[in-house]
C-alpha cells in the first residue's frame, strides 16, 4: 500500500509521527505543527493519512488493526528516534505499534486515544456510527463545504486554520462536485469497529513511555476513565488542557504543543 503523507524538514535527531482521528485527516496537524516550529522544535514531522481517508486507498475491512498495519508503513520509511502524536482513534493506532514494535519509540503522545472494552461501539444505533452515516457527501465548492462545517456546533471551537486544513485536506473532486474523501458509509464502519483492535486488554504489556492528553471539557471519556488508563499503563503520565473538549489539537494547538515539547524533553532525557 502507499499511504499519502506530508512532510516537514527539520534539522533535529527526532522525528514526530502525527496521526489523525476517524473522519479527519493529515492536515489537520498543519496548526500543531505551526506552534512546535515557533516555541522551538527543529525536528522532521510526518503527517500522513490512514487508509479511507484523506488521499490514501481505500479499505474493505474496516476493523482497527488496519490502522495499526498503516502505522507500521510509516515507521518503515522513517529512520531514527521516533515520538509519535496521536488522536483518538489515530492514538490507539499508535498503541497497536508500540505493542508490536516498542523498540521504535522514544515515547508518545496520545490525545484521548480510544481504548475502551470490545463492543463499547459495535452497534448501528449508536449516535456516533448514526451520525456519521448521516453526514452530508457532496458540496458545490471548496467554499460551500468550508461554510457548511463553520456552522456545525462540533467546529465552533477550532481555530480558523485547523478548519481550513480539514476541508482542504478532506475533500476530492467527483464530476462537477466535491466529495468527503472519507466516505460515510466508511467513518460509520470505523466507529462501529472500534474496540477491534486488541488494545483494551493489552495496556500493562506497553513498554513505551506515553503522556495521556485529555480535554477538561471532554464527553468522550466518563469520569475517572483517563485515570484508570493512566494507571494500567506502567510509564505514564497525564496532562489535561483546560477549556478543550475531545478536539484539543485543533481548539487549542499551542497548548498541545507545549505538552509535546515538554514531553519530548522527558523522552529524551531518559535515553
Amino acid at each position: 500500500m502507499t499511504l499519502s503523507t506530508v512532510e516537514w524538514g527539520g534539522t533535529g535527531p527526532v522525528t514526530l509521527v502525527l496521526a489523525h482521528a476517524t473522519g479527519f485527516n493529515k492536515l489537520v496537524w498543519r496548526p500543531v505543527v505551526a506552534e512546535l516550529r515557533t516555541q522551538g522544535f527543529d525536528g522532521p514531522i510526518v503527517a500522513f493519512d490512514f487508509r479511507s481517508h484523506g488521499h490514501s486507498p481505500k479499505l474493505e475491512d474496516h476493523s482497527w488493526t488496519r490502522f495499526g498495519d498503516d502505522v507500521a508503513e510509516i515507521l518503515s520509511r522513517v529512520g531514527g528516534p521516533v515520538v509519535g502524536v496521536g488522536h483518538s482513534m489515530g492514538a490507539t493506532a499508535l498503541l497497536q505499534s508500540a505493542l508490536v514494535a516498542p523498540e521504535r519509540y522514544l515515547g508518545q503522545v496520545l490525545v484521548e486515544p480510544i481504548v475502551f472494552p470490545p463492543l463499547t461501539f459495535d452497534s448501528l444505533d449508536h449516535p456516533l456510527v448514526i451520525g456519521a452515516s448521516r453526514r452530508r457527501r457532496e458540496f458545490e465548492s471548496v467554499a460551500d463545504a468550508l461554510g457548511n462545517f463553520a456552522d456545525k456546533a462540533v467546529f465552533s471551537g477550532w481555530v480558523d486554520d485547523a478548519l481550513a486544513a480539514y476541508v482542504e485536506g478532506g475533500l476530492v473532486p467527483e464530476a462537477d462536485t466535491w466529495a468527503l474523501a472519507c466516505e460515510p458509509v466508511h467513518e460509520a464502519e470505523v466507529f462501529s469497529r472500534s474496540g477491534s483492535d486488541g488494545v483494551h486488554d493489552r495496556l500493562e504489556e506497553l513498554a513505551v513511555p506515553i503522556w495521556l492528553v485529555v480535554g477538561e471539557d471532554t464527553d468522550t471519556y466518563p469520569p475517572g476513565y483517563v485515570e484508570l488508563l493512566r494507571d494500567r499503563i506502567a510509564d505514564s503520565r497525564l496532562a489535561s488542557i483546560a477549556g478543550a473538549g475531545h478536539f484539543a489539537p485543533m481548539e487549542q494547538p499551542g497548548t498541545l504543543a507545549s505538552v509535546i515539547i515538554t514531553a519530548l524533553d522527558g523522552f529524551v532525557r531518559k535515553l
